[in-house]
């Protein structure tokens, strides 16, 4: 579908089409800015291997099937001007504040998890389970809108969620 007739209704569908809004959504929560996290999301590991200047276009192999998947703007961009573009949409919109709170709930959550793995800390695995799937599901909520509108401006679903 190309950007010309893609509406918030008709990717509204979409997602709707697709059941759970995490699932839909995939990793696109790796795409935000996890300032104050040790999460190695797919910014860091980029930023890491030293590759935020290079076209994107450049960092994927040459298969037609692979390049296939992302779209022209996504190609033509470095990875630096990608992630600007989202952290844009995240403060235009005004959602920053949100999502830092519901990054740090996750974060917490995760420690948790690990505590408890390791039998450092005694409290129900299930509980923190279910408090993890809610934070996850809220955090998707929040930043459909940066989805949305990153898609309206011609991304496709691959270049937001791959």
């Amino acid at each position: 579908m190309s950007s010309e007739t893609l509406t918030p209704e008709l990717i509204e569908q979409e997602i709707e089409a697709a059941g759970e809004i995490t699932d839909y959504l995939n990793n696109f929560i790796l795409r935000l800015d996890w300032k104050k996290s040790a999460v190695m999301t797919n910014r860091k590991l980029i930023e890491l291997f030293g590759e935020m200047d290079i076209l994107n276009a450049d960092r994927f192999p040459e298969t037609p099937f692979e390049r296939s998947q992302y779209s022209h703007l996504f190609l033509s961009l470095t990875p630096k001007q990608f992630f600007a573009a989202i952290d844009e949409l995240v403060g235009t919109l005004g959602i920053d504040t949100i999502i830092d709170q519901l990054l740090g709930k996750r974060m917490e959550l995760q420690t948790k998890h690990r505590e408890i793995s390791n039998g450092d800390l005694q409290e129900n695995p299930d509980v923190i389970s279910a408090q993890s799937h809610d934070n996850l599901h809220e955090l998707n909520v929040a930043v459909k809108p940066v989805y949305i509108q990153m898609r309206l401006k011609g991304y496709n679903h691959a270049d937001l969620t791959l």
